[in-house]
């Protein structure tokens, strides 16, 4: 039979052990960290001396976090949006250039990145406006730049995915 646990084992539990257990199940952002601990009830002064510590043993790095999250989400989203959710998670500009720079270097530019989203969704190049229309709002609303939606339906890659066999 394996132990309940109760209620109160985590409320008795340390602030530090409390900052360890999230840390292990994913990176955290500062600000992050921060508002998961005071949601907590852990009272604010605590919270930057854990923040401190934390980041002293290597346990939470902004720029760690946001490598991380801009790479998982560099497969489907643009630059726009990886940089905005970024911001969101409370990373300083210069983290979230970083972090872009890193991921175009592992993953390729932002263009390569919309024409294997393109190419997934849509696979051939728009023959109307209309369709033109349509890939073009679909890549903005991944965050796609304006230059990189034109040039790509402007001039679309010549391996075309060919489309599934039913």
């Amino acid at each position: 039979m394996s132990p309940v646990r109760s209620a109160s084992a985590h409320t008795s539990a340390s602030p530090w052990s409390i900052a360890l257990r999230l840390l292990a199940r994913r990176e955290y952002t500062r600000a992050e960290l921060a508002a998961a601990l005071a949601r907590r009830g852990i009272a604010e002064k605590t919270v930057a001396e854990l923040l401190e510590r934390a980041e002293r043993h290597g346990f939470l790095s902004d720029r760690r976090a946001a490598s991380l999250h801009a790479r998982r989400l560099a497969e489907r989203q643009g630059n726009r949006a990886i940089a905005y959710r970024l911001h969101a998670r409370g990373v300083s500009d210069a983290d979230v250039a970083q972090a872009l720079a890193e991921t175009e270097a592992e993953l390729g530019d932002e263009r390569e990145r919309a024409a294997a989203v393109w190419r997934k969704k849509f696979g051939s190049p728009p023959t109307t406006p209309q369709a033109w229309q349509k890939q073009a709002r679909f890549l903005a609303a991944r965050g796609f730049s304006w230059e990189t939606i034109r040039a790509l339906l402007s001039d679309p890659p010549e391996e075309v995915a060919l489309p599934p066999d039913v």
